[in-house]
């Protein structure tokens, strides 16, 4: 487990990329990816309570990806 020093704590590295990872590889070309991001962050949160993550965009459409 790699950890990383951040602002009141540490992060232990992977952690989402493994969850998003899940979620891109079930895509539907339904969900957009604010609704990926948003299950992906809620398996984290119940594995990793502790653990934060933070979506930034300057989208201006929803970005669906096709299957």
């Amino acid at each position: 487990m790699l950890l990383a020093t951040v602002v009141g704590g540490y992060a232990v590295r992977g952690l989402f990329t493994g969850a998003i990872a899940d979620e891109l590889s079930a895509v539907d070309g339904k969900r957009d990816i604010y609704q990926l991001f948003s299950k992906a962050l809620r398996s984290l949160e119940q594995s990793h309570p502790s653990q934060t993550t933070e979506l930034r965009s300057t989208l201006k459409k929803d970005l669906k990806l096709r299957p």
